[in-house]
């Protein structure tokens, strides 16, 4: 039976960034077309009448650009010398409103508490044979469903995953800790202390998430405190 949930999260990888860092002459050509430069009359307003990127919101879009993970308000008001986080927020909302009054490839969403720019969804299968992307960044059923489990149960011990999936998991963990979308967050309480596994900031990242709590139905699957989900909910089809 396909998870549904491993099919939602996979849905993620299409709106993963697949920009590298520019060249020197990807930096030229952004700030002519943007004027980088700054407007003619020296003033430091957002966007021009015409559109135009000046040099706050130039700042904005090349700090996101060049980022290769997601970058918070505060972060990006002191890296784009802007007066505070309310600041940084309504420029990227200009931003925003330029790139879809544009038609413009590109979009800033939120992600793991901040700001990524990304291609839209609809170019992902073109960038995807641009780059060969595909069979780096896929994952095989078996790996989304013990990332599954660990969204929606963590922090949680491979002893526990293996109870969840019936199979064993030691492959698969190992996996996704290379890929850094899960990591070791501690040692549980009980006999052993076995290592606890949870879900990383890049797994956020990858799957455009703000938090857990944007996980799908996650008021119905995800454990909270002392809830516990029965394990085949995990992998039902949703119903709505």
């Amino acid at each position: 039976m396909k998870p549904f949930v491993a099919g939602a999260l996979s849905g993620g990888f299409d709106r993963l960034r697949v920009l590298s860092a520019p060249t020197l002459q990807q930096r030229d050509f952004l700030l002519k077309r943007h004027g980088g430069t700054g407007g003619a009359d020296g003033n430091d307003s957002d966007l021009g009448p015409d559109g135009i990127r000046d040099r706050k919101a130039a700042r904005v879009e090349a700090v996101l650009f060049v980022s290769e993970s997601a970058v918070s308000p505060k972060r990006l008001a002191q890296l784009a010398t802007l007066a505070d986080t309310s600041e940084a927020v309504r420029v990227v909302d200009q931003l925003n409103a330029a790139y879809d009054r544009d038609g413009s490839a590109f979009r800033i969403e939120r992600a793991a508490n901040g700001y990524l720019l990304l291609t839209r969804p609809v170019y992902a299968r073109w960038l995807g044979r641009l780059h060969q992307r595909q069979a780096a960044m896929k994952l095989s059923p078996p790996a989304m469903e013990t990332l599954t489990v660990v969204a929606y149960r963590q922090p949680i011990t491979r002893a526990n995953i293996e109870a969840v999936r019936g199979v064993q998991c030691t492959e698969m963990l190992k996996q996704l800790m290379d890929r850094g979308l899960v990591r070791i967050g501690g040692e549980d309480n009980s006999l052993g202390r076995p290592y606890l596994y949870e879900t990383t900031r890049k797994f956020l990242e990858v799957f455009g998430l703000r938090g857990l709590d944007d996980l799908p139905r996650a008021d119905h699957l995800r454990v909270v405190g002392e809830r516990q989900t029965p394990a085949a909910t995990l992998f039902l089809q949703p119903t709505d």
